[in-house]
């Protein structure tokens, strides 16, 4: 599946024959199959858990170094996706 999601990477459509924008993205079965596996391990939500140890950060790179080298860049977006829970859950502390 890892040479599956290198050679297709993801492809964005954004107008069908017609002209028509459709912004469509084809996953290979590689990628498919990397997000599913990366949503199983809950590689994003480990540091977000209610009962997150103290470690729960250093246990989440854990995997995803271990997960990254096979991932096909999967860990790219998942790494996005960290960051931005983490940006909005600081600033839902900060509000009043």
């Amino acid at each position: 599946m890892a040479t599956n999601g290198e050679r297709f990477p993801p492809q964005l459509q954004q107008f069908d024959a017609l002209g028509k924008r459709i912004d469509m993205l084809h996953l290979s079965q590689g990628w498919k199959f990397m997000v599913a596996e990366a949503a199983k391990e809950m590689l994003i939500s480990i540091p977000y858990q209610a009962n997150a140890s103290k470690n729960a950060r250093l246990h989440q790179l854990t995997k995803l170094m271990l997960f990254n080298p096979s991932s096909s860049l999967v860990s790219c977006p998942l790494s996005m996706t960290d960051g931005a829970v983490f940006t909005l859950r600081s600033i839902k502390r900060q509000t009043p």
